[in-house]
């Protein structure tokens, strides 16, 4: 698999950081979310451009738990908010000349990973 095009999340945080130099993150309290059989770390962020930003970028990752791999694996919520944190700077527009989904989160994912319906999910 091929990630040349895609942008790692500290790069996107460098980009977003000098145009918003008073730009600050803000993590949520995870929570938990079982679909089927399977369970999920909920992660959310939002990203306040500026000291005065009343509509912050939003954004959200479902991380499984355990991990799947030797690094998501007991690292789960900081691989979720990694990944949120990208998503979140992938809406305002860096990095996302190919996808929004962070290298890790390509990375990471089994090339056979089922897909969820969030609206069955309760999810949003």
């Amino acid at each position: 698999m091929d990630l040349g095009d895609y942008v790692e999340v500290k790069d996107r945080l460098a980009q977003a950081l000098k145009q918003w130099p008073d730009m600050r993150v803000v993590e949520t309290p995870p929570s938990l979310l079982e679909v089927g059989e399977k369970l999920f770390l909920v992660c959310r962020v939002e990203v306040y451009r500026t000291t005065d930003d009343t509509r912050p970028l939003v954004a959200q990752a479902w991380e499984p738990l355990p991990g799947r791999t030797p690094y998501t694996r007991d690292s789960e919520l900081m691989v979720g908010m990694t990944s949120a944190l990208g998503r979140a700077l992938g809406y305002a527009g860096f990095g996302i000349a190919k996808s929004i989904a962070s290298a890790n989160e390509v990375k990471n994912r089994p090339v056979e990973s089922p897909r969820i319906d969030a609206n069955a999910a309760g999810g949003t």
